[in-house]
């Protein structure tokens, strides 16, 4: 958790608020001066008055859908789901048709579905990545390729499943040898140079 904290005398002194989870940022309410508005990663608070001693927090995000969605791709082929979405709390969904509801994966499960590629020459030939855990850094790598359009996906080796990959990318080209080249981006503690 993060903390909230406040001054009045230009940053000299500073007292503790309230502790917040997932900050983003602080929006005046334009109808009341005393309001804030409070987005964060889960939803939103509003805080009836800034100048109480603790932020009574009001949870004001009803009727709101929060989707964090790091990368959507459409793979330009007829044989292929009409999109494939990499989300935060969802992992790797697949959507058939735009009037149906998003599936997710079949096969090797991402919690936290962060990119998702595919190769130009064959686009049957896909790869997506993301991790378990909420925290990147300590969170379980998972590396999946496909063969069937990103419909499903079996995990691969990984050089190091302690660092989260954040992104990856997959050669509009295969090899000599069949396959694509495949380059992913990893978050976390390495010496790699």
């Amino acid at each position: 958790n993060y903390g909230v904290f406040r001054t009045y005398d230009g940053g000299k002194n500073w007292e503790g608020m309230s502790a917040i989870r997932n900050p983003t940022c602080f929006l005046q309410d334009t109808v009341d001066e005393k309001g804030i508005w409070w987005p964060y990663g889960a939803g939103i608070y509003y805080i009836k008055d800034m100048n109480a001693k603790r932020f009574e927090k009001i949870d004001a995000d009803y009727n709101v859908e929060e989707l964090v969605c790091n990368e959507v791709v459409s793979i330009p082929s007829d044989k292929a789901p009409v999109l494939h979405t990499m989300v935060m709390d969802h992992g790797h969904l697949t959507s058939e048709s735009i009037d149906v509801k998003a599936m997710g994966q079949k096969s090797a499960v991402i919690g936290r579905g962060t990119a998702f590629d595919y190769c130009e020459e064959d686009p049957s030939l896909a790869v997506s990545c993301g991790f378990y855990q909420n925290d990147p850094s300590t969170g379980d790598t998972v590396l999946a390729v496909s063969t069937d359009y990103g419909r499903t996906c079996d995990a691969v080796n990984w050089i190091d499943r302690t660092n989260a990959i954040t992104d990856v990318v997959m050669s509009p080209k295969k090899q000599k040898n069949g396959y694509p080249v495949i380059m992913a981006v990893a978050y976390g503690n390495s010496t790699y140079e």
